[in-house]
């Protein structure tokens, strides 16, 4: 992975899938602590039907 590359932590991209639950299986742990340790520095970005409908960056948009 580099830097500027699109990656995918939690949800679907193409045909691959990854959970919580799946994260916190590997991890041994419970789901709420990988939610709770993404921070703000990971923009988010909301799709519906599989399009891009909103994207926040909170760290850019604090000082904009």
């Amino acid at each position: 992975v580099k830097v500027g590359d699109r990656v995918t932590l939690v949800g679907t991209d193409g045909a691959e899938t990854i959970t919580m639950e799946a994260i916190s299986a590997l991890a041994d742990s419970f789901n709420y602590e990988f939610v709770c340790g993404i921070s703000r520095r990971v923009p988010r970005v909301y799709l519906q039907g599989g399009k891009p409908v909103r994207s926040v960056h909170y760290l850019l948009d604090a000082f904009l």
